[in-house]
């Protein structure tokens, strides 16, 4: 059966499922077992970007900062921090903290770490390094970070950036590096088996205090009925991207718990816009824009679990600067317009393209690419689909070897400059800006408006200038906004108290047994 939500951002959490059988308690034991979605690709925190690595790896690592349920950015390593003028951002950092090896943290590790974002090769916070000018030590416990250029928001830019052990770091080749970890987090690493599990022990000596969870096992398992299954058969406690058409069915389950809420990751289309390639044309992209129809995508594939996207950060305007509430989608479902305005662009036959999607990353990624290729094929355009694992798509999108993509983007700093940065800004060779931007977009406008936007001196007028470059960008279909999907988690019903994170970080601190 399908069901049409059509629920509002901030939606309260669904809870379905949720009867103990007979009342009777689940065993419990010391260990938390979690089903994710995808493989670990490094247990180096620099070297894997994607949401699902940071998450684990966020319970080793401490970061420079926190956020606080509402999004707000709040101390971590860094105890307090302050702007000394445009360009230098003081931090103090949190003493008596201590790696799990037992080495004291210093002003000297948060120094190490943000250099190495642009000194390590396969460093994936380049953009980070790229921005700074310099770190100085004023002491033990401080240290100054100047930026090239004036930024506001450097607390949050760098919120998924963890902190690292300078001596243990340096003392052991990448190759350990990466498949070792040695953070300051609340929990200690075990053991790591690519493509099986990491195991993790509870950090007795933590600085916020031991956890009560002792010891937690990532298993990933891409097959989402094989998640599934695993859940229902007790080989794990708590799983990721529960399949969504499932969940009629388990609303009369007496054994497991579905927990759903609305998500800030945004998934998009990305166009080539250099000259001479159909997409380049702002009629073609309009065309594409009207010929795909994401209500049915969201009603039919995702049982309505999703909400269609005006741009690529998920708002609220009190949560995101730059997002603009009052902004609607550029276009309705119009295959017979889609049609008339590929005449006007000189492609009354159409023209084939290849849509590069990837199967093993989000929620129903490869059902959605071939939704798109077939509303595509049906106004005229040859839409080819080449579905490959997320290790070769990612890569091919950051090094501008894709013409038409589907990806997606959960805002980690909460800024729409921080998403623009990546996605929509001009790109830059030396990978400054625009690391995403594989189609070369280039508006000097936007990035005008984007770089007044950090010299600004209010928050207001920041957030103006923000939402003037957002609205020249989705007028001019820089990227094409699809929608924002739910994040679905599946849990062993009375086992656990959990409630999900926006920014989908599983911290296992954070979660009790009942």
């Amino acid at each position: 059966m399908n069901y049409w939500r059509g629920f509002a951002r901030g939606s309260l959490v669904l809870l379905v499922g949720v009867v103990l059988l007979g009342g009777a308690a689940i065993a419990q034991t010391g260990t938390l077992r979690i089903g994710i979605e995808t493989s670990l690709g490094s247990m180096d925190p620099m070297g894997n970007a994607v949401t699902t690595s940071l998450s684990a790896m966020r319970n080793v690592y401490d970061g420079f900062f926190e956020r606080a349920t509402d999004g707000t950015i709040v101390p971590g390593l860094v105890e307090s921090w302050e702007r000394v003028d445009q360009l230098t951002w003081r931090l103090h950092v949190r003493k008596g903290v201590s790696f799990h090896n037992g080495n004291p943290l210093t002003a000297s590790d948060l120094k190490f770490t943000l250099e190495r974002t642009s000194t390590y090769e396969r460093s994936e916070y380049q953009e980070v390094g790229g921005a700074i000018q310099q770190v100085d030590l004023i002491d033990d416990y401080t240290l100054d970070v100047v930026t090239k250029n004036p930024n506001p928001i450097f607390p949050s830019s760098i919120y998924s950036l963890t902190v690292m052990d300078e001596e243990w770091t340096t003392s052991n080749d990448d190759a350990y590096v990466s498949t070792h970890a040695m953070g300051t987090g609340a929990y200690t690493f075990v053991e790591w088996v690519p493509e099986d599990h990491l195991t993790l022990e509870a950090n007795a000596d933590y600085w916020r205090g031991a956890p009560s969870i002792e010891r937690v096992i990532f298993q990933p398992i891409s097959d989402e009925a094989t998640r599934l299954a695993a859940l229902e058969s007790g080989d794990v406690d708590l799983i990721t991207f529960l399949p969504i058409e499932n969940i009629d069915r388990l609303q009369d389950s007496a054994e497991i718990e579905v927990i759903a809420q609305p998500a800030d990751r945004m998934i998009f289309l990305g166009f080539e816009h250099s000259e001479g390639f159909p997409t380049a044309d702002l009629r073609v992209r309009q065309a594409m824009y009207m010929a795909i129809n994401i209500d049915e995508i969201i009603g039919v594939i995702f049982d309505g679990y999703a909400t269609p996207a005006t741009t690529i950060v998920a708002g609220p305007e009190s949560a995101y600067p730059g997002f603009d509430g009052t902004m609607e989608r550029q276009f309705e479902y119009d295959p017979v317009r889609a049609r008339e305005l590929l005449e006007e662009a000189g492609y009354p036959n159409g023209f084939e393209i290849t849509l590069d999607s990837v199967f093993d990353r989000y929620p129903k990624d490869e059902q959605v690419s071939l939704a798109v290729t077939t509303y595509l094929r049906q106004v005229g355009i040859e839409c080819l689909l080449n579905v490959r694992s997320r290790s070769v798509h990612f890569g091919e999108i950051m090094n501008a070897e894709t013409d038409f993509w589907l990806t997606g983007w959960r805002e980690g700093s909460y800024d729409l400059y921080e998403a623009f940065g990546q996605h929509i800004l001009t790109r830059d060779p030396n990978g400054s800006q625009g690391g995403w931007n594989a189609g070369w977009y280039s508006n000097q406008e936007v990035d005008r408006l984007c770089a007044e936007a950090n010299q600004a001196l209010s928050a207001d007028e920041r957030a103006d200038l923000l939402k003037q470059a957002n609205r020249i960008a989705m007028e001019e279909i820089a990227v094409l906004p699809l929608y924002a999907q739910y994040d679905i988690y599946g849990a062993r019903a009375g086992l656990i108290d959990f409630t999900p994170r926006s920014d989908m970080y599983i911290i296992v601190r954070d979660i009790s047994f009942k």
